[in-house]
Formats: structure tokens, C-alpha cells, sequence
């Protein structure tokens, strides 16, 4: 390219990255909503739970060491493979987050399943586990995170719906 085509460039990347957010804003939006069509099928947790940190170790970049433990007896479970999808990156990406500017000798991010009792019932549960050893979160934030459009992240780097779509997921599937 020339150089006077520079900022022609430059124009057209923000353009770019603004369609970006907005598709992805959109479809948050439309998740949370409930207008996402959800096929649930039989998925092996382990399974999608390990190809989802494979993909998201490049997402979350090559200094934060990302481990995933799977988990002993676990059943397949009936969930739409894209919630499951969703719901680990939106953990994930916020466990990233929590890491940025925080010098620390080793970041890391664990992911985990497993089943455990429900409560007092001898029913079992399937759970995922995200942990970061990040910055953490004070207790007023703690009481916030899982209201629709609560963020912590400055202008144009959150909206707010990541949790919040987590909490409705992990909600409709009990």
C-alpha cells in the first residue's frame, strides 16, 4: 500500500472492530433474551470441556498457562454444546481479564468437572470450575457480578452480559 493509504487503513480496522463488537454484543443480547435457539443433545462434559480450553489456550494467550483436570464418572449430559461453549469462555475470558496487569511469576487458569451431591439431595450434578489466581474481586463487586450489564471493565471492553448469560444458562439447566 501507499503511504498516503495509512489512515484509509486505519479508519477501516476500527470500522472492522466495531462490527466485531456489535455481532458479538448482538448475539449476547439475543442469548440472554432467550431468542437463541437451544438444540440441546447428549454431550460427554469431559469431552467438550477439554476442547473448549484447547481452543481457548490461544485466546487467552501464551503467558497465562491454562490446565484443564477432568473429571472421574461422569455421564453424558443433555445440554446445547454451544451454552456449554459459551459458558466456559465467557469464565475463561473473564479469568483472563482478572490476569491482565497483574505481574505474577506464574498466571494460570484451571478449568474442572466433576459431579458432586446436590445439595441435601443424593441427586448428582455436574459441575465446571474456573479459577484464576488474578486480582480477585472486593465484596460489593461480588454482590454485582451476575446482574445484566454490571461490568467492572472501563468503555468499550465489557458489556456486562457475561455473567449475567452464565448465571441464565447455568439457571435454565438447573
Amino acid at each position: 500500500t501507499e503511504s498516503g493509504d495509512a489512515p484509509m487503513l486505519e479508519h477501516l480496522a476500527q470500522v472492522h472492530a466495531a462490527a466485531t463488537r456489535s455481532g458479538e454484543l448482538t448475539r449476547q443480547l439475543l442469548a440472554f433474551a432467550r431468542k437463541q435457539l437451544v438444540a440441546p443433545q447428549a454431550l460427554d462434559p469431559n469431552a467438550r470441556v477439554g476442547a473448549i480450553v484447547s481452543m481457548l489456550r490461544r485466546a487467552v494467550g501464551e503467558r497465562i498457562a491454562m490446565r484443564f483436570e477432568a473429571g472421574n464418572e461422569i455421564w453424558p449430559v443433555l445440554m446445547d454444546p454451544s451454552q456449554l461453549d459459551q459458558v466456559l469462555t465467557n469464565l475463561c475470558l473473564n479469568a483472563r481479564d482478572a490476569l491482565e496487569g497483574v505481574e505474577r511469576s506464574h498466571p494460570h487458569i484451571e478449568v474442572r468437572a466433576g459431579v458432586r451431591a446436590a445439595g441435601e439431595s443424593p441427586e448428582r450434578r455436574l459441575y465446571v470450575e474456573v479459577e484464576d489466581n488474578g486480582c480477585g474481586m472486593d465484596g460489593p463487586t461480588r454482590e454485582r457480578i451476575f446482574e445484566p450489564f454490571f461490568t467492572t471493565k472501563e468503555v468499550g471492553k465489557g458489556t456486562g452480559l457475561g455473567l449475567a448469560t452464565v448465571y441464565a444458562i447455568v439457571r435454565d439447566h438447573q
